[in-house]
């Protein structure tokens, strides 16, 4: 699991391009600012009218899967408590492996660092590096989630 080791300092945002895009959600258990986290299913009834969504309708956890990310965390909050998730921007992040600028990234293994998407496949893709970086090194990486 994450552990905020995606960068020590938190979500590190560079710009957003004066437009975030976050969304409100409640932590299922303990997540720390720069952790990548997946939505695991809405509790609440949603119907087809605005009026039925209610902010609490959505739990997210720490990533456990790859494929799974729906943002990255903002700040930290403990199990049932408020959080913020940004689906765009600009962050630095630490690579896992080598990261080529321009190139599509995934998360790595450990789900704490990102690594070039297979070429052809955008299975997985959070974003696009717009800086190279070694292992352990960071990068920025614009989010497309």
């Amino acid at each position: 699991m994450a552990t905020a080791l995606i960068n020590p300092l938190g979500a590190v945002c560079l710009f957003d391009g004066e437009n975030p895009r976050t969304f409100s959600a409640y932590a299922r258990e303990v997540i720390s600012g720069g952790d990548f986290v997946g939505a695991s299913g809405a509790d609440g009834v949603v119907g087809s009218g605005a009026n039925t969504y209610a902010t609490s309708d959505i739990k997210v956890n720490l990533c456990d899967t790859w494929g799974r990310v729906n943002g990255i965390a903002l700040g930290n909050a403990g199990s049932g408590e408020l959080i913020t998730v940004a689906t765009r921007g600009n962050y630095l992040l630490k690579a896992d492996a080598a990261v080529s600028g321009g190139y599509p990234v995934i998360l790595g293994a450990n789900y704490d660092g990102v690594v070039n998407g297979v070429t052809g496949s955008y299975e997985g893709v959070i974003g696009r590096a717009l800086t190279s970086a070694g292992s352990d090194e960071y990068c920025i990486v614009s989010l497309n989630l």
